[in-house]
C-alpha cells in the first residue's frame, strides 16, 4: 500500500507530536498582541502626557515670571531713579501744577515721587496709566520758571495720556536687566522706541501748553544739568528720564530743532 511505503509521522523522525492549536493558545497570542499593542499605546500616551504637562508647567512658570516681572517692575523703577514719597509740604508748586495740568489732559496721577538726585529731571512710570506715577528731581520747582515747569510736568503726563508708562516700566525690568550683561544691546533696542515715544509726548504736550519756547528752553536745561546716576540705575532706568541718561539718543538737537520751528 502506499500509506506503508511513506515514513511514519512524526513520532517516527524524534519529534514531539504537534497538537492542532486549541483555545489557549489563542487566547495566549491575542495576549500577547494585546501586551505589544498596549504597551505601545502606553508608552505614547507617557509621551504625550510628558508633552502636555511640560506644556502646562512651561505656561504655569511663564505666567508666573510675567505676574513677577509685572509686580517688580514698578519698585525696581523707583529704585533705579531713585525717588521717594513727597512729605508734607514739600514740592507744593509741582503738585499744584501737575493737578492743574492732569485736569486738563484728563489724566491721573497716584503719587508725586522726588529723586534726591543732582540734576534736573522728570520722569514717569507706573504698572498702567490708571496707576502712574510722576517723578522730579528736587529743587526742580526752584531751577525752572513756571512756564518751563508747566512744559516739563506737561510733557511727563503726555507719556501717561499715550499710555508709554505700562511698556516703559516693562521695558526696565527686562531689556533694562538684559542691559546689565549687554549694554550696547538695550541701548540699541530702546533707540528704536525712543524718537517716536518723544515725539509724540512732545506733540500732546504742546497741545495743552501751547508755548513750544518753555519746553524747549526746560529740555535745554536738562541737557546742560543732567540727572547723575549709577551705570546700573542708567541702564535699568535712565531711559525714562525726559533727557535720557542712558545713551538711548545721541542727543535731543532734532527735537529743539523742531520745537523751534512749531
Amino acid at each position: 500500500m502506499i500509506s506503508a511505503a511513506l515514513p511514519a509521522w512524526p513520532h517516527t523522525m524524534g519529534l514531539k507530536q504537534t497538537e492542532p492549536p486549541g483555545w489557549a493558545s489563542v487566547l495566549g497570542l491575542l495576549l500577547l498582541i494585546a501586551v505589544v499593542v498596549g504597551g505601545g499605546i502606553g508608552v505614547g500616551i507617557y509621551f504625550f502626557a510628558g508633552l502636555v504637562a511640560g506644556v502646562v508647567s512651561g505656561c504655569v512658570a511663564a505666567l508666573g515670571v510675567v505676574g513677577g516681572v509685572l509686580l517688580a517692575a514698578p519698585k525696581l523703577c523707583a529704585w533705579s531713579l531713585g525717588c521717594r514719597v513727597t512729605s508734607q509740604g514739600e514740592a507744593v508748586s509741582v503738585r499744584n501744577m501737575a493737578e492743574a495740568v492732569s485736569a486738563s489732559m484728563g489724566v491721573e496721577v497716584a503719587e508725586i515721587l522726588v529723586a534726591d538726585v543732582e540734576g534736573i529731571g522728570t520722569a514717569s512710570f507706573g504698572r498702567s496709566s490708571r496707576r502712574a506715577y510722576l517723578v522730579v528731581t528736587a529743587g526742580l520747582e526752584r531751577r525752572l520758571s513756571l512756564v518751563e515747569l508747566e512744559a516739563a510736568l506737561a510733557h511727563e503726563l503726555a507719556h501717561i495720556r499715550a499710555r508709554h508708562v505700562g511698556p516703559d516700566t516693562l521695558r526696565s525690568a527686562t531689556i533694562g536687566l538684559v542691559g546689565l550683561v549687554w549694554p550696547s544691546l538695550t541701548k540699541k533696542l530702546l533707540a528704536r522706541r525712543w524718537p517716536l515715544r518723544e515725539a509724540s509726548a512732545d506733540a500732546i504736550s504742546l497741545a495743552v501748553t501751547r508755548y513750544p519756547p518753555a519746553l524747549r528752553s526746560c529740555l535745554a536745561k536738562c541737557q546742560a544739568d543732567p540727572v547723575p546716576l549709577t551705570r546700573r540705575r542708567q541702564l535699568l532706568a535712565g531711559h525714562l528720564w525726559v533727557v535720557p541718561s542712558n545713551g538711548v539718543a545721541a542727543g535731543i538737537d532734532w527735537r529743539m530743532a523742531a520745537l523751534e520751528e512749531a
